[in-house]
């Protein structure tokens, strides 16, 4: 996965990508530090070993070449349970490294980012799209009945926290099944947290939900557990965690379309794999199901993960699309953005979702605002047809 020469080369990998990305190394360094003073004890459950690629990819923004980096960050890591290796970190160093020159050395064009005249349905031309769309319909679809899932072959995995809250922790299973453990990944807040704390690889993720469940299920029989109304422990993590973008990240910083830095946007988009179409309450569940069997038939697309949002109404529903065929920003805006919102628009599906590093709602977290949960309906790695 790395250059294994990558730290013995004369011109170290640090000056490679100086070379390469003039300009890339634009953070203070107090900025780092302050990452670097706020890194857990390994061995606390407190997520120590994600935060090394944090601190590695912060640490090469700040001007720190790779030896240097693995002295600075081993430094600062506070006595815990166990010991970080300087392999551990090292290996941290060359991902993030490997990561940020091979995103940035060919970042995608200013005039390309610019481009995001969306084309728009006439009210006329809507409504002959619906007419289209909607004579595939065989009726109402109740998506969350167990003839709808034994049809297409769906079963959701029993997770340990079944007998208490069935919906719990089934993100689990969808990262599981829709990603690589190297797929980076942004699940955190929907407009705040978007920093390095949030992106993670999918085995990251896959082990912070693990321990995470095992340290509530340690808690049942506790007098401060209530069984019927989800913990604080549930609570918190439904506040912190409400949001996954569902295509894989860089970890590296991009630019939004109005020219600021992020870490979650467009630019930063390294697999464009699925698009969401977003309804909201004011249909019913099995109405939400007939469109989208008609969209389904219509237009051929396939759906990989059904989620609930968790909405005060129950009713609003989040399809993950699925996309094939897609290896830019300008390919997916000419797909997905013009080729298909149009007509999702046209069928009540909100537009802001034509962009690719979108964020859903992520199933198994409890939605404190609204207490309700975020239930994922089904998922499916090959995408299926409703």
């Amino acid at each position: 996965m790395f250059d294994s020469n990558i730290f013995s080369h004369d011109a170290s990998a640090f000056k490679r990508m100086v070379e390469l990305v003039p300009g890339a190394l634009s953070i203070p360094k107090a900025k780092f530090q302050n990452y670097l003073d706020k890194l857990p004890p390994a061995g606390a459950g407190m997520d120590c070993h994600p935060k090394l690629l944090g601190a590695a990819t912060l640490g090469f923004k700040a001007g720190f070449d790779a030896d240097e980096l693995v002295d600075v960050i081993k430094a600062a890591l506070k006595p815990g349970g166990r010991e970080v290796s300087r392999k551990e970190i090292r290996d941290a160093v060359e991902r993030a490294m490997q990561d940020t020159i091979s995103v940035e050395s060919n970042p995608p064009t200013w005039a390309a980012m610019k481009n995001t005249n969306r084309k728009k349905l006439s009210n006329a031309e809507a409504a002959q799209v619906r007419k289209h769309v909607l004579s595939y319909s065989t009726g109402p679809v109740n998506l969350d009945s167990e003839d709808f899932r034994r049809a297409h072959g769906f079963q959701l995995e029993r997770q340990p926290m079944a007998s208490l809250y069935p919906e719990a922790f089934t993100m689990i299973q969808l990262i599981r099944e829709l990603y690589g453990p190297d797929d980076l990944l942004y699940i955190g807040p929907e407009r705040m947290g978007s920093g390095l704390d949030n992106i993670h690889t999918a085995a990251e993720w896959l082990s912070f939900f693990e321990e995470e469940q095992h340290a509530i299920l340690k808690r049942v029989g506790n007098a401060d557990w209530n069984s019927s109304t989800p913990s604080a422990f549930l609570l918190n993590l439904g506040m912190r965690y409400s949001h996954i973008v569902p295509d894989p990240l860089t970890g590296c910083f991009g630019k939004t379309k109005d020219g600021k830095d992020s870490l979650r946007c467009d630019d930063c988009v390294r697999g464009f794999r699925y698009t969401i179409l977003d309804f909201d309450g004011r249909d019913t569940l099995e109405k939400h199901g007939e469109i989208l069997h008609c969209l389904c038939e219509a237009m051929g697309i396939s759906i990989c993960a059904l989620i609930q949002t968790g909405g005060r109404d129950g009713c609003g529903l989040h399809a993950w699309v699925k996309i094939d065929g897609v290896e830019t920003l300008d390919a997916w805006n000419e797909k997905v953005r013009d080729g298909l919102f149009p007509t999702f628009e046209a069928l009540g599906a909100d537009p802001a979702c034509a962009n690719p590093s979108r964020g859903s709602r992520l199933p198994g977290v409890y939605r404190w605002g609204t207490s309700a949960w975020q239930r994922l309906v089904f998922v499916s790695k090959e995408g299926v047809k409703i």
